[in-house]
C-alpha cells in the first residue's frame, strides 16, 4: 500500500502541517511508502520530498491509501472525494463562517464552502480521524462511518530547544505575563482577553503585561483590538505578530499565566504547549477546549471579566496553586503521547494494511 497525505496548504511550524510531517515520518519509519501533496508550500525549511498536489499519482490502485487533511474550504475536496482508491479524512474542524463575515468575507466564505464540502464527503471516505473528541461528535452528527479520535502528534522534543534570549529578557523584568498564543482571528476572541486583563491591570495588578502572539492575516480584526486597547488605555498590550518558534518559545517561558477566551477551537495545541512549558491555564469553556484539558488547566463557564481578573490574580498570587495546576497539566500531557497517538492510528490503518 502506498498511502499519500493531501493538504490545501503546508508551512513549516503550523499544527496540521506538523502533524503531516509527523505522520510522513512515522509511516516511512514502518517501511511504508509515504509521501505528502500540497496545493500551496513555499517555506525551505520543509522537506525537499514535498510535492504539488497536482501531481497526485495518477495510476492511484484500489490499494492506495490518500489521507486527506480538511480545515479549511477548498476545490480539493470535491477531487479527493473522486478519488479511485481508498480514503480517508484528518478532520481539524472548520471554523462557523460568521465568525468572519465583519471581518474578512473571503474567509468566511471559504469556511462556508468548507463546512458544505464536509458534508457531501460522509459518504465518501472509507474511515476519518478527528484530532478531538469534539471534532468526531460533528462528524459522526454527519454520519461520516468509521470515527475514531486521533490527536495533532506534537514534537516535544522540539520544545526543549532554547528560547530566544531578546524575547526573554524583554518581557523578564518582573511584571506578570499574561500570554495567549494564536492568530488574531475573531473565533478566538482577544477582544474579551484583552477585556479581563484590563480589568485586573486597572482594578487589581498594575504590574503586568499581555503577549498576544500571533499572525494578523485578518487585518480588519487586528486593527480592531490594537483600537480596543487604545480607547481602553490599557497598559503594556504587546502584539507580537508573527514569531519565530524561538520567540513564541520565550514567551512562554516567561509567561505567568496563559488565559485563553476562544469560543472555537478544533483542538487548540497552544493547551499542549503550555502543558508541556509548565505555564497554568485559565480557559474560557468552549468547543474542543475542556476535551484537550481533561482535568486540568482552570476552566470557567461565564465571561464575566471581573470574575475572570479575580480568577487571574488568585492564580497568580499563589506559587503553591500555579505548581498543583502545572502537575495537573504534566499529567493530562501523557495522554497526548506519541506512544498513544501512534496505537491509536495504527489501529484504524489496520483493516486497510491487511488488504494489501
Amino acid at each position: 500500500m502506498r498511502v499519500f497525505q493531501l493538504l490545501k496548504d503546508l508551512g513549516y511550524g503550523d499544527a496540521i502541517s506538523s502533524d503531516a510531517l509527523a505522520l510522513d515520518r512515522l509511516m516511512k519509519e514502518h517501511g511504508m511508502e509515504s509521501a505528502i501533496y500540497a496545493k500551496y508550500f513555499k517555506d525551505r525549511r520543509l522537506p525537499q520530498t514535498i510535492r504539488k498536489a497536482d501531481l497526485l499519482p495518477g495510476d492511484l490502485r484500489e490499494d492506495d491509501l490518500v489521507l486527506y487533511h480538511l480545515s479549511i474550504g477548498t476545490e480539493m475536496s470535491e477531487w479527493f472525494g473522486g478519488l479511485p482508491c481508498k480514503k480517508g479524512l484528518i478532520y481539524h474542524n472548520i471554523t462557523p463562517p460568521e465568525y468572519f463575515a465583519d471581518y474578512h468575507p473571503h474567509i468566511a466564505e471559504e469556511t462556508r464552502y468548507g463546512r458544505s464540502t464536509l458534508q457531501t464527503l460522509a459518504g465518501r471516505v472509507d474511515f476519518a480521524f478527528a484530532d478531538s473528541d469534539f471534532n468526531a461528535q460533528e462528524l459522526k452528527k454527519l454520519n461520516y462511518r468509521n470515527v475514531s479520535v486521533l490527536p495533532i502528534l506534537l514534537d516535544f522534543e522540539s520544545y526543549r530547544q532554547q528560547p530566544d534570549e531578546k524575547t526573554l529578557q524583554r518581557y523578564s523584568d518582573g511584571k506578570k505575563n499574561i500570554l495567549f498564543v494564536g492568530r488574531l482571528a475573531p473565533n478566538k476572541r482577544q477582544e474579551d482577553a484583552l477585556l479581563a486583563f484590563d480589568y485586573y491591570q486597572k482594578n487589581l495588578n498594575p504590574d503586568c503585561r499581555l503577549l498576544l502572539v500571533g499572525s494578523d492575516r485578518v487585518t480588519r480584526y487586528a486593527d480592531a483590538l490594537r483600537a480596543l486597547a487604545e480607547r481602553l488605555g490599557t497598559k503594556d498590550v504587546i502584539f507580537t505578530g508573527h514569531t519565530s518558534f524561538e520567540e513564541m518559545l520565550a514567551c512562554y517561558h516567561a509567561a505567568d499565566l496563559f488565559l485563553c477566551m476562544s469560543e472555537h477551537e478544533g483542538f487548540c495545541v497552544p493547551l499542549l504547549e503550555c502543558m508541556a512549558l509548565d505555564v497554568p491555564i485559565l480557559a474560557y469553556n468552549s468547543t474542543a477546549i475542556p476535551g484537550t484539558l481533561g482535568d486540568s488547566g482552570i476552566i470557567f463557564n461565564e465571561k464575566r471579566f471581573d470574575f475572570v481578573a479575580a480568577a487571574m490574580k488568585a492564580i497568580l498570587s499563589d506559587k503553591g496553586l500555579q505548581q498543583k495546576i502545572c502537575a495537573f497539566q504534566k499529567k493530562r500531557l501523557q495522554h497526548f503521547s506519541h506512544e498513544k497517538i501512534e496505537a491509536a492510528f495504527w489501529k484504524q490503518l489496520l483493516p486497510y494494511l491487511s488488504m494489501r
